[in-house]
């Protein structure tokens, strides 16, 4: 595992690429889709151009944790717009050439670090989006936000 010997602010800069590119007015749905490209190109050129600086785990989580922060503050329906995010992980993970599952943690891992923030009503809605849409995964998700120490665990 590759310690983090430089601090790259990607969850800062993908937060801020969201608020540049999604607009308050754009429907929830059309968020989705514009987080998940900045996903696409920020999460492949960070974790390449960066791997033996800073863990990718580190830079994944921040991506995903800024990026959420934008579409709560926005406020875009955030269990569609969460499940549009881990959409992108089966292409992630073979562009990468890193495991889905690992992955998939790591990404819900971002998000679930918000728990406190998005409230117990909007983990519970994305727990169970995510059960809808990658089965199992929202069990882990619940278990992420539970290991928050300012978190509100979805029951």
């Amino acid at each position: 595992m590759v310690e983090a010997t430089d601090n790259f602010e990607f969850e800062k800069l993908a937060h801020d690429m969201a608020l540049v590119r999604i607009t308050k007015d754009a429907p929830s749905y059309q968020a989705g889709e514009t987080a998940a490209e900045i996903i696409q190109e920020l999460v492949f050129l960070a974790v390449t151009h960066t791997k033996n600086k800073q863990d990718p785990h580190i830079t994944l989580r921040g991506i995903f944790r800024g990026i959420t922060q934008a579409l709560f503050a926005l406020n875009k329906d955030m269990p569609q717009a969460c499940v549009r995010l881990l959409q992108e992980i089966p292409h992630l993970a073979d562009r990468l050439e890193l495991d889905f599952a690992t992955l998939m943690t790591w990404a819900m891992e971002g998000i679930a670090s918000l728990s406190g923030s998005l409230g117990r009503d909007n983990c519970h809605k994305i727990r169970a989006k995510i059960d809808e849409n990658f089965m199992g995964a929202g069990e882990i998700f619940e278990k992420l936000c539970a290991q928050n120490p300012q978190a509100q665990t979805p029951k």
